[in-house]
């Protein structure tokens, strides 16, 4: 799959938005509410300013640049680690395109931030879609917790 990435710019903010509040990615979120517009755009105008974070679009290069989804990175440097999370544009569930994103998401943040080792993955256990996306992307499960999540983690050294 011809996959490329970018970093999220201004004028992602509304399909973020909207992939975010879809009912299936509601459904699925660690945090199961719908946000407004204005929660929205304060945490996504913080988010582009912050060291942190990366937030990153992956589009399909075969069929226009079709934007499939959003992976967004939240850095801890003091463990050397980040936080990985994703999310389709829901025509391109089901196809997948996911763990593609995933991989491609990583190339790109590695390049520019090797110093991240561990890359961790937080998954509500009856999302079987994330789970496989994340399994076919190298990711690995680390513990089961009592809150319904499943953490899973990717290790560079492992590559």
């Amino acid at each position: 799959m011809n996959i490329s990435v970018r970093k999220a710019e201004k004028k992602d903010a509304k399909k973020i938005f909207e992939w975010r509040n879809d009912p299936d990615s509601i459904s699925m979120s660690l945090s199961s509410k719908t946000i407004t517009w204005d929660e929205h755009i304060k945490w996504y105008g913080s988010a582009l300013q912050n060291k942190n974070i990366l937030i990153t679009v992956c589009e399909l290069n075969d069929v226009q640049n079709l934007e499939i989804g959003m992976v967004r990175f939240d850095f801890n440097t003091l463990r050397n680690n980040a936080v990985i999370s994703i999310n389709l544009n829901p025509i391109a569930r089901g196809k997948s395109m996911g763990q593609y994103c995933l991989r491609a998401a990583i190339h790109f943040m590695q390049k520019n931030n090797k110093k991240f080792i561990k890359i961790i993955a937080d998954i509500k256990r009856e999302n079987v879609a994330s789970i496989k996306s994340f399994k076919n992307a190298g990711f690995y499960i680390s513990k089961i917790n009592s809150e319904n999540k499943v953490r899973y983690i990717y290790d560079s050294n492992n590559e």
